[in-house]
């Protein structure tokens, strides 16, 4: 493929085939060219013409830039093309076109290599017309804007020329013979006279005349340019033996060699030095545009005169040559020395200090090694321009070097640019929605959109793939435009759904703003979907306020005044994030978590640095959300500094419409508030402990006990503490005065340890500091509890100072400890453990109605037991001792009439028909725990019950105690559930089984089926088969149980799934085994998607269990490969499956490149 041009924003394109017919066109070039349409020829649709133009700029092999002249629409266009395989049509031509600035002095530099100019004419010898389109004021006495030719030329010769120089002047514009001397090589010719000055004096100019092609054959257009060469002129006077055309051929302000002939003199140099090692090295200086906003244009020239004077440095130290590029573009060639290279670096980053040596002025460097000496000297600039676009925007690497794969990787994406425009007239492009929450209840407060690529064979494509080129190239805008309008309608349908709305944030680009008016957009599209602009949020970079502030921050206002709310979008990754809060007028600020995501030195730092950030907002009214958010530390610590809302995968990831509209059906998960900026104040220490608010013993009461600790090593000193802290450890200060400095004594010697890990954990996290539970004594020598928090304050000397607060848990600490005695109680009646219970029944007697316990860890059991307690006799009237409230409540009956009816005994209360059954089981000698399941007689007649129950041997007699359950509802739904499965089991006998009843998919006999007839009826279609197996289930149906091994393999299945397009076949041919076939599907889209899937997969599987970790392995063939017979497909298949398997875990090979077949 041939180098094609790069598109920049607001370019027009056009591609023709080899009979000039229009292939494609975008609305760029329909809105310069309104008679274009696919099918005509080009020079009918943009020239008006009825054959081709005679050497149609465009029609050339190379890429290069041309200024071409559209005499039907009277405009300069500047013109690159390319040759490309356009689908469906073969060898094309790709052009792009710009509209020219005609106010723009620097644009038309490569005519003339002309890098500053006084004045620029517009001439067009056809009309005999003139235009000045650029003019310095004040400067030169200048004739009228535009008029009649050869009526200037005459009025410039009488009035604005030396009287000396004006036969000289008149013999230079003799029409009659300009045409001829411009028909030369270079299409260039070049005067000096002495032009009048507005001051009265007279001053020396070169005037350069160069002929462009115009859009119409036999017109003829010529661009003259005015520069100032008066300091020139009497340098070549003064020393007339020094040569005054040397002076012409350098930059009149760097003095450095213009770009043409930089180039022409460098491969002169490069043909003198063949065999010596050379590198040719771009320079450019990024955000230059805003350096000159700024700090001044005066500036601005004299930081490239600096950066030209380090390159002479060079000249001079060592063999190299330099020039000057235009704009703030330098090149020059050097031996390939890393030490010359980093010298210059150096050199102009000290010139950048004097500006605040900001990062974001530095130059940028790219580096091509010469290797190939055929290479023009041209294309080695060109490749080493390649290599500094890879470091733009890097400010830790500020050099790139070029290698092969930069050159493939323009190709590949000029390919997918191609696809990009054919996917927004496909509507290939949809958009995902990410929800974002308020941290402190999990609601949903707002959504971002965020574009995806639906690709009908890739599936769907990460927006990482194509909005780096699309914003590189100027397309995104065309992307924005169609994102916008699909927000606003669905928000639209939604709406007249009945549905309420809630805010959608959609992202614009700096190119957007540069290239439309942004308000105006928005406004026409909430116009015309009849929404409240309130529910579209605008999202803007920080990068674009650094480059160009006073615009973007103009059109915040405007959006605001709209009614729009704006945010900030990645507050904090720029250079002047914090410099420029105090004056960002937006609504929001989204701040990014990656301060967290630091190493264990660096991240009290990154934690500081957000909470600053987050102070300052609130201090400004500014409303803060966070994104990024993953891990619930980081949501504990941004609630923690005031930041309550959060976007993340901790909440939700990006999810399709058909996911996120019923989420948001359900009101519940909603707070239509949205982003609130006004807050109940925060509490601040300051204010609490202020005299005129609070006094000291208020402040001990609400406090509690306070202490300052000193450590050093193992020792630890009490050095203060308040009143709370004598009233939670019952101290007194003379006491505590005694026993201050050996504190630890009066901690429980099996806790001494753990009061020093406590200090050692404060110490390891000042922001959270550290908290436990010991045993300390009291005065009395009684044992208490403890909680202890501790916070670690600073060190010197080693010695290390601690803040403390304790309080009293002795009571909890005994309540835990009865309830643990209840418990093994618990597990022992029911049988939690199997083990022989630590508990003995305590006397039991007969008390009034009914049977009482004599302690409280039977009383436990009348009110926390899920079920009816009892207790009788190992007997075969199973006479009750006591039963518990909730018994009686199962059964509907009283304790009286228990005793009166039934005599006590529980055999009379089971029904005559599971007596017998019950008997026996309880009777048997070998058996001391039991669980049963029988009917018991209630008021309104019987009902199903479990019983469980255990033996006991007590002082010479046998009991029996346990409880009993009432699962009568249960045994309905058994028996119902039993006559659903008979007659599912009848209607699975009357049809034939087509899905796998645990997964869903296709099972064996189905899909096998049709993935045979896909292949027999499209043998030339691209498609693969692939094999994928999981390993490991098996154990984890051993460790977690098989309902839990079905769900992990179904969620494993779905997300593996999801991989893959409806119109593909995916069954479940053996329990752990899944076969795919792919359907018009590429070798290297078929090698992309299942890297991706083997890598989400390994994520998705690990995240079960920390312990059980399953995994997967893969084999696949294309069809392509060999036979298109699916035996021998999947045999191949399943061979690679096994050599990937034999290598380890999540492996993926492919029959045929990876494994030989």
């Amino acid at each position: 493929m041939d180098q094609l041009p790069v598109a920049g924003e607001g370019t027009g394109i056009y591609v023709i085939d080899e009979d000039y017919r229009i292939v494609y066109f975008n609305e760029t070039a329909k809105a310069v060219c309104p008679n274009l349409r696919v099918g005509i020829t080009c020079y009918q649709g943009i020239c008006n013409g009825d054959s081709p133009c005679s050497g149609c700029p465009g029609m050339k092999v190379d890429c290069s830039h041309i200024l071409f002249y559209d005499a039907v629409n009277r405009q300069w266009l500047e013109l690159s093309s390319g040759q490309v395989e356009w689908p469906g049509c073969g060898r094309c031509w790709l052009m792009l076109f710009k509209i020219v600035d005609r106010q723009s002095r620097s644009l038309f530099y490569d005519l003339t290599e002309t890098s500053v100019y006084e004045e620029l004419f517009e001439l067009n010898l056809a009309e005999n017309t003139y235009k000045i389109l650029f003019h310095q004021n004040g400067k030169y006495v200048i004739p009228a804007m535009e008029g009649s030719l050869d009526t200037m030329c005459m009025e410039v010769a009488d009035h604005m020329i030396d009287p000396e120089d004006r036969e000289r002047f008149l013999e230079f514009w003799n029409f009659d013979t300009l045409s001829q001397r411009l028909s030369g090589e270079n299409h260039t010719i070049r005067g000096e006279f002495r032009k009048l000055l507005v001051s009265g004096e007279y001053c020396w100019v070169a005037q350069t005349a160069v002929l462009l092609r115009t859009g119409e054959q036999d017109k003829t257009v010529i661009m003259v340019f005015i520069q100032d060469i008066d300091q020139q002129k009497k340098q070549e006077t003064a020393a007339p033996d020094r040569g005054g055309s040397r002076l012409e051929e350098k930059d009149s302000m760097t003095g450095l060699y213009r770009y043409g002939l930089f180039l022409e003199r460098a491969e002169q140099f490069l043909r003198e030095k063949r065999g010596i090692r050379f590198s040719m090295v771009a320079i450019d200086i990024e955000h230059f545009k805003l350096f000159n906003e700024w700090f001044g244009e005066e500036a601005g020239d004299r930081f490239l005169i600096s950066i030209a004077e380090q390159l002479k440095e060079v000249e001079k130290q060592c063999d190299s040559m330099a020039g000057y590029m235009g704009g703030d573009d330098f090149a020059i060639i050097i031996p390939r020395d890393e030490s010359v290279l980093g010298n210059l670096e150096r050199g102009i980053k000290h010139f950048v200090k004097q500006y605040g040596g900001s990062a974001g002025f530095l130059p940028a460097f790219g580096v091509y090694e010469i290797e190939d000496w055929n290479l023009s000297v041209s294309m080695m600039y060109d490749r080493a321009s390649i290599a500094l676009s890879t470091v733009k925007g890097n400010y830790l690497n500020r050099t790139g070097r070029y290698d092969a794969g930069m050159k493939k990787k323009m190709e590949d994406d000029q390919v997918l640019l191609s696809e990009v425009q054919r996917a927004l007239d496909n509507r290939e492009f949809i958009f995902y929605a990410q929800p974002q929450c308020n941290m402190l209840t999990g609601k949903i407060i707002g959504l971002e959109s965020l574009v995806r690529w639906n690709h009908p064979v890739r599936g769907i494509v990460q927006p990482g793939e194509f909005i780096p080129l699309l914003e590189s190239n100027g397309f995104i805008t065309n992307l924005d435009l169609y994102v916008w309008d699909m927000v606003c309608g669905r928000l639209h349908d939604w709406i007249a759904a009945g549905h309420k709305p809630i805010p959608i944030a959609v992202n614009v680009s700096r190119i957007d703003i540069y290239s439309m008016n942004v308000t105006n957009t928005f406004a026409e599209l909430t116009s015309r979907y009849e929404i409240d602009p309130a529910l579209l949020a605008i999202e803007i970079t920080e990068s674009a306020y650094a480059e160009d502030y006073n615009l973007i921050r103009q059109v915040v206002i405007d959006l605001r005044n709209a009614g729009f709310t704006v945010f900030m979008d990645d507050f904090g990754s720029g250079y002047s994030s914090l410099n420029m809060l105090k004056d960002v007028n937006v609504d929001v600020i989204k701040i990014d978590t990656k301060f967290l995501d630091m190493n264990e030195y660096s991240q009290n730092r990154g934690m500081g640095i957000l909470e600053t950030i987050v102070r300052m907002a609130r201090l400004t009214q500014l409303r803060v959300i966070a994104e990024g958010v993953e891990k619930k530390e980081q949501v504990d610590f941004l609630r923690n500094v005031g930041c309550i809302y959060g976007q993340g995968y901790y909440y939700y990831r990006p999810m399709p419409i058909e996911q996120f509209e019923p989420l948001l059906l359900h009101e519940e998960n909603v707070d239509y508030r949205g982003i609130q900026a006004h807050q109940l104040e925060e509490l601040r220490l300051e204010d609490l402990v202020n005299k005129d608010v609070t006094s000291e013993a208020i402040l001990n009461n609400m406090l509690g006990g306070m202490a300052l600790y000193d450590v050093c090593g193992e020792k630890i000193e009490l050095l203060s503490v308040n009143e709370g802290y004598y009233r939670v450890t019952g101290c007194n200060p003379i006491d505590l005065e005694e026993r201050r400095k050996f504190i630890m004594a009066q901690i429980h010697e099996d806790d001494q340890g753990k009061v020093l890990e406590l200090f050692e954990a404060a110490c390891r996290n000042p922001l959270k500091g550290s908290e436990g539970i010991i045993r300390r004594y009291r005065l009395s020598g009684e044992l208490m509890w403890i909680s202890l928090r501790i916070f670690f304050l600073k060190e010197r000397d080693d010695h290390r100072l601690f803040y403390g607060s304790v309080s009293d848990v002795t009571k909890v600490k005994r309540q835990e400890e009865r309830l643990a005695s209840s418990q093994r109680i618990l597990a022992d009646v029911l049988n939690i453990n199997g083990d022989e219970g630590a508990f003995e029944p305590q006397m039991l007697k007969t008390a009034g109605e009914s049977i009482q316990l004599q302690n409280d860890e039977l009383e436990f059991l009348d009110s926390g037991v899920p079920g009816g307690f009892h207790c009788c006799r190992w007997t075969e009237d199973m006479e009750l001792l006591y039963v518990s409230r909730r018994f009686l409540e199962i059964l509907g009956i009283t304790g009286r009439e228990l005793e009166e009816e039934y005599q006590n005994q529980m055999v009379s209360l089971i029904h005559p028909g599971d007596r017998d059954r019950v008997l026996s089981a309880v009777m048997a000698e070998k058996q001391t725990v039991y669980s049963l399941e029988f009917r018991m007689r209630t008021k309104t007649g019987y009902v199903w019950i479990r019983y469980q129950a255990r033996r006991k041997h007590w002082n010479g007699s046998t009991f029996l105690y346990g409880v009993i359950l009432d699962i009568d509802e249960i045994m309905a739904l058994r028996q119902e559930i039993k006559e659903c499965r008979k007659r599912l089991e009848e209607l699975e006998r009357c049809r034939p089984v087509e899905t796998d009843l645990l997964t869903g998919l296709h099972n064996r006999e189905t899909g096998i089926p049709l993935m045979k007839e896909w292949i027999s009826r499209r043998r030339v279609q691209p498609s693969a088969l692939a094999l994928f197996r999981f390993h490991g289930f098996p154990e984890v149906n051993e460790a977690l149980g098989q309902v839990s091994g079905d769900r992990i393999l179904v969620n494993s299945v779905e997300k593996l799934k999801s991989f893959f397009r409806e119109e593909d076949i995916v069954c479940r041919i053996s329990g752990y085994e899944i076969l795919v076939l792919c359907k018009n599907i590429g070798s290297r889209d078929m090698r992309r998607k299942l890297e991706q899937l083997m890598a989400d997969m390994k994520m998705e599987l690990s995240l079960e269990s920390a312990k059980i970790r399953p995994s997967i392995n893969a084999g696949y063939v294309m069809a392509a490969d060999g036979s298109t017979d699916f035996d021998d497909l999947y045999k191949k298949a399943e061979k690679a499956l096994e050599m990937a398997s034999s290598q380890g875990k999540g492996i993926c090979l492919r029959c045929g490149e990876d494994i030989v077949d």
